[in-house]
């Protein structure tokens, strides 16, 4: 029984993946260069694990995941050359265009997955994390909700790989 509900709970989810739209996946995106590029440091860790993240998507086209992630670094460089202001207005633009709920939740587990991968967190990160997580809505029992998601789907992936 419990073999059936997890197949179908992926099921469903990879489903959810597959129906979402260009501009969702480009939000998505957007929110794991923001927090890799926030340190203004991208370390190659933390590029791979982004390829690994947005595997689950069905890209538009056949345009390959590295197209969105060089878009997305792109464009966090930009954000990144104004002013603190920007990256709250990010943080806003990227919520609204991820849609649903869900999908932010997801995104966020993602991007704190993403600021651990190369074992250092640096204050940018912290800051990225926060406009995000403001921008998408959250308040603080949800984000230390989302926060403790991350770390157990990283020790589920650490242990899988041993």
């Amino acid at each position: 029984m419990k073999f059936l509900k997890r197949a179908l709970s992926w099921l469903t989810t990879q489903d959810r993946y597959a129906r979402l739209e260009k501009g969702q996946i480009e939000a998505y995106v957007d929110a794991l260069a923001w927090v890799m590029a926030s340190d203004r440091h991208i370390a190659a860790v933390e590029r791979d694990e982004i390829s690994r993240m947005i595997a689950k998507f069905s890209l538009p086209g056949g345009v390959p995941g590295e197209h969105f992630v060089n878009t997305s670094v792109h464009r966090a460089w930009d954000v990144l050359g104004g002013d603190e202001t920007r990256g709250w207005e990010f943080g806003r633009d990227v919520g609204g265009r991820l849609k649903e709920g869900w999908l932010r939740e997801d995104a966020y587990v993602a991007c704190v997955r993403l600021v651990h991968a190369d074992a250092k967190v640096e204050p940018g990160e912290v800051l990225a994390l926060s406009q995000l997580s403001e921008g998408f809505g959250f308040d603080k029992e949800l984000r230390e909700t989302l926060e403790g998601r991350a770390a157990r789907v990283a020790r589920k992936a650490d242990a899988e790989e041993e």
